[in-house]
């Protein structure tokens, strides 16, 4: 290899250019070297984030983005400025994952903001289709004001077949509780929400959540979330007067193989493997409000 490489820098030394090693400073490392070679990137982040990643794909007449951001616990903003090559004569998109629905985005000097939440993934295609609906940020507007919800009752459905049922006047991370430290299953949070006026409320937020999230009001289904912001649009479900709020948690199941000593697998990927795992996050933290 040592040999190869002496031969590519003795012979073409006009046309490549080498660099040293990279630092832990991955990212001014790059840029560095964007800079001395004249490379000219097809985006910019206005406020670059190591947790922040994208992927580039082309089709005909169209050109596909996938942006993903890798932390659990928090969310980013910023600001993406793209190419010529990339938005002349295209409309950008943002289209929906699990639906396949999509909405027009509007560019400004071809520049798009992009939220990301928690372990989020948004999807951006640039092309030549201009027929379609606007896109309609999800979440708070400033239209009506925020509500939040304290009281839950608490049921953990655990996979060793026992119950735990517990009344919460605040919420906290139930591997915090004792009883709920092995815990790993399915859990339900209950609680009523009264709507004096339904057509000022159209958002439920649940905040901070470790696990899969399924929302229910008043008996219906309202959808189902296991990344990105848990955000959901209640309007359709509510009424006016007392409105049945629930929570359906699935958990993953580290803690609970961490308390089974005598299942050796368990225990290689939990407290023998080459890093220990710490109890995981559960459940419901918030703060959950409705706007």
């Amino acid at each position: 290899m040592q040999d190869w490489v002496k031969k590519i820098r003795d012979s073409f030394s006009t046309c490549c250019s080498f660099a040293e090693k990279p630092t832990k400073d991955h990212s001014t490392w790059y840029k560095t070297i964007q800079s001395q070679s004249s490379i000219e990137p097809y985006l910019k982040f206005e406020s670059p984030n190591k947790f922040v990643t994208q992927v580039r794909y082309q089709a005909k007449d169209a050109e596909i983005l996938i942006f993903i951001n890798s932390n659990t616990n928090e969310s980013y903003q910023t600001r993406v400025k793209f190419s010529k090559g990339i938005v002349s004569g295209k409309q950008a998109w943002i289209w929906d994952p699990e639906s396949g629905e999509r909405s027009k985005l509007d560019t400004v000097d071809d520049t798009v903001r992009l939220d990301l939440g928690p372990a989020d993934l948004k999807l951006l295609v640039f092309d030549k289709e201009k027929k379609g609906t606007d896109f309609k940020a999800i979440g708070k507007s400033g239209q009506h004001s925020a509500t939040s919800l304290n009281q839950w009752s608490v049921t953990g459905r655990h996979l060793n077949g026992t119950t735990i049922k517990k009344e919460m006047n605040s919420l906290q991370d139930l591997k915090e509780i004792t009883e709920w430290t092995d815990f790993g299953g399915n859990i339900i949070y209950q609680t009523n929400l009264a709507v004096p006026d339904k057509s000022k409320v159209e958002w439920l937020d649940l905040g901070k959540v470790f696990g899969v999230s399924e929302l229910v009001v008043n008996g219906q289904n309202a959808g189902v979330k296991w990344y990105g912001k848990r955000i959901y649009n209640i309007g359709r479900y509510l009424k006016n007067g007392e409105n049945s709020i629930e929570v359906r948690m699935t958990t993953t199941l580290g803690n609970f193989l961490k308390s089974l000593k005598d299942n050796r697998v368990g225990q290689y990927w939990t407290n023998e493997g080459r890093t220990i795992q710490p109890i995981q996050s559960m459940g419901l933290v918030g703060p959950v409000q409705v706007y």
